[in-house]
């Protein structure tokens, strides 16, 4: 598929949990259909789930309503590898606050821009999908006992909360479905070209506001990152985020929480960078500030100590080997 989306996590390591987050889409922060992602991950632990909306089509992204529990498992029949989620899972994806119910977007994935984008309006204003008596469904239900009243449970999109709707028909309700599998994202080793340090890989302590590093390459989940083009952000398998502490030179990078997407043309917090090519070289550069790249001491400098990766403006670009990278 074209566009992919990843979804992520908190932090600490020991805390991972089922933020959502896009990559491998580039935005311009204006909801084209044709450019969300539609590819989703959900983490708990060391266990991944992949996510993709049930779409009416796969270039617009419109979600395709059903009628009935067993019209969604006919559905669900013709698809390889892919199954509805049961309510837990389904629960993954969302804030699990309870919202404004009178808002016309659905609160339930503020936190989760790219699934909300699935959900809401397009470009023109259009609402995609009702927002009262909207939900999605899961593979969960509750048997009959020959009474003939069977119920499948449901997440309303509006307010994230689980409802029981009769399996046969619902009605005037506009019921969507999700696919899930188990799945994980590629994760990668993001290593230095730096002659002193060649071949070590970006690493981060377990704690927030660490010092970003590199070290050698050992196979740690410490030293695993996504990079997401479509948020920008550089994404440990632990949750968090490199990002800048501030815009100066011998500025630290560090590992923190990573911030909610923003819609604007041009995001400015300090966590998002663009994965750049200059020549053969592959550079990260903020997207804050474009004259920012981050880059990996020799140990000289202002109390630099070796290995660790500060930001430096490169106006134009140093061919000096400490701020190119292998990934």
């Amino acid at each position: 598929m074209k566009y992919f989306l990843a979804l992520c996590f908190l932090f600490p390591l020991t805390l991972l949990a089922d933020v959502t987050t896009s990559c491998q889409s580039t935005l311009s922060g204006i909801t084209v259909r044709a450019d969300l992602s539609d590819i989703c991950y959900t983490q708990e632990g060391d266990d991944f789930l992949q996510w993709q909306g049930y779409w009416d089509g796969t270039t617009d992204k419109y979600f395709t309503s059903v009628t009935g529990w067993q019209q969604s498992l006919n559905a669900m029949a013709t698809e390889t590898d892919w199954r509805l989620p049961t309510i837990k899972e389904l629960q993954l994806l969302t804030t699990k606050t309870l919202v404004d119910v009178t808002n016309l977007v659905p609160d339930a994935f503020a936190e989760n821009w790219m699934l909300q984008q699935w959900f809401t309006r397009d470009a023109s204003g259009v609402q995609l999908m009702p927002v009262a008596n909207a939900y999605l469904l899961s593979s969960s239900y509750q048997g009959d006992n020959g009474s003939g009243t069977s119920k499948v449970y449901a997440l309303n999109v509006s307010t994230g909360l689980i409802e029981a709707l009769t399996s046969s028909d619902f009605d005037s309700k506009s019921v969507y479905m999700v696919k899930v599998k188990q799945s994980s994202p590629a994760w990668l080793n993001i290593t230095t070209q730096y002659s002193g340090t060649a071949g070590h890989c970006l690493q981060h302590d377990d704690s927030l506001s660490s010092v970003i590093k590199v070290a050698t390459c050992n196979n740690s989940v410490h030293q695993k990152w996504l990079i997401e083009s479509n948020t920008g952000f550089i994404r440990s398998y632990s949750g968090g985020c490199l990002q800048a502490k501030s815009f100066s030179n011998y500025a630290d990078t560090t590992y923190e929480t990573c911030s909610n997407y923003l819609t604007s043309v041009s995001p400015t917090d300090s966590d998002r960078w663009d994965a750049v090519l200059e020549g053969s070289d592959k550079l990260f550069r903020s997207q804050s500030s474009s004259s920012y790249y981050f880059y990996v001491t020799s140990g000289s400098g202002i109390g630099n100590t070796k290995g660790e990766v500060l930001l430096w403006n490169y106006s134009p670009v140093s061919t000096d080997d400490q701020n190119t990278w292998y990934y």
